[in-house]
């Protein structure tokens, strides 16, 4: 399993997501089609 945790704005989550995939491949492994799992928590709070 293969695990992302991200922190900042949706504008560049797509990046994470690439980065992820590269590592899945680069690493020798697969991603299964139907076994994702996404968690998201947002704020309203401002980053100081």
């Amino acid at each position: 399993m293969a695990t992302l945790v991200y922190h900042g704005t949706m504008d560049s989550l797509a990046e994470s997501y690439q980065a992820l995939a590269r590592w899945i491949d680069h690493n020798g492994y697969r991603a299964e089609n139907g076994h994702a799992r996404e968690v998201f928590s947002f704020t309203t709070a401002k980053a100081e």
